[in-house]
């Protein structure tokens, strides 16, 4: 195959992905990048290898890892805050654990910068 010029490539078409992404975040030694199935791909960083997949029972909207990188903080596209423990073993190939503690109505969150447990949360009403 021949290279492409400048031209040609920004004039290639690219399909949609029928699993978009909808939402990523990053950590000092990660990048987590969610789709729309709820499947949460890992990166190390700074090198960009990919270190496992996640899976969570919902569609994300927002993503927030604590300080530790332990805990991730999710709001889904309903409203609904969630749990991930990023140290749990998981299933197959898939790593970590989406806890089942839920909280509705929720629209913002922010962990504390120097306490893995702290974590401020936003609601309606």
């Amino acid at each position: 195959a021949e290279p492409q010029t400048p031209e040609q490539f920004k004039t290639q078409q690219i399909g949609a992905s029928a699993d978009p992404v909808c939402c990523i975040t990053a950590h000092q030694h990660q990048l987590l990048v969610a789709r729309s199935s709820g499947v949460i791909h890992g990166f190390g960083l700074p090198g960009l290898n990919q270190d496992g997949q996640y899976l969570l029972r919902c569609r994300p909207q927002r993503l927030a890892l604590n300080c530790d990188g332990s805990r991730l903080a999710v709001i889904d596209f309903n409203g609904v805050f969630s749990f991930m423990d990023m140290t749990a073993a998981g299933t197959g190939k898939m790593k970590g654990e989406h806890l089942a503690y839920e909280r509705k109505d929720v629209w913002d969150l922010c962990w504390a910068a120097d306490n893995p447990e702290l974590l401020a949360i936003m609601e309606k009403g």
